[in-house]
């Protein structure tokens, strides 16, 4: 008697084993994976060709954003690199004009000479560098004059 109990209960056991291995096997089945495998991967392929499209669109849209970007920074860098050059080139303009107004040949253009030792290599800035009868040459805004010195006068 206690043998007939114990196979029973055995065998309850064993079909509640099977009955809940069963179940687990139907929730596996009825899985989309298992059931349709080729629509679980003719989704994952429709993903994956939204992806590819929504990157095949973002790739020129960022190169087009980004070509923008970089013309709008160009005519920033053109402006304030005008901007930077801007006072040093009106400096040199200055410069060069002052540098013109104190030039000799600007300075003889404006009705002034330059007197020189005959041979043109030395100014002449007094009158003790000279004396009556030596030649000098006068230079003026349009050429040169020859001349003899006749006289020194020394003024205060």
């Amino acid at each position: 008697a206690s043998l007939q109990r114990e196979r029973r209960l055995l065998a309850q056991a064993l079909r509640h084993r099977v009955n809940v291995a069963a179940v687990r096997v139907q929730r596996v089945a009825e899985r989309p994976a298992f059931r349709d495998p080729h629509a679980l991967l003719a989704q994952a392929a429709g993903a994956l060709d939204d992806a590819r499209m929504r990157l095949d669109r973002a790739i020129p849209d960022r190169l087009a954003r980004d070509a923008q970007r970089v013309e709008f920074l160009r005519s920033r860098l053109f402006i304030a690199g005008g901007r930077v050059l801007e006072r040093p080139c009106n400096r040199v303009g200055l410069s060069a004009a002052r540098l013109h107004d104190l030039s000799p040949l600007a300075i003889l253009a404006r009705g002034y000479s330059a007197s020189f030792t005959e041979d043109g290599t030395g100014v002449i800035s007094s009158i003790t560098q000279v004396a009556p009868g030596d030649r000098i040459v006068v230079r003026v805004a349009d050429g040169r004059i020859s001349a003899s010195v006749t006289e020194t006068r020394q003024e205060a």
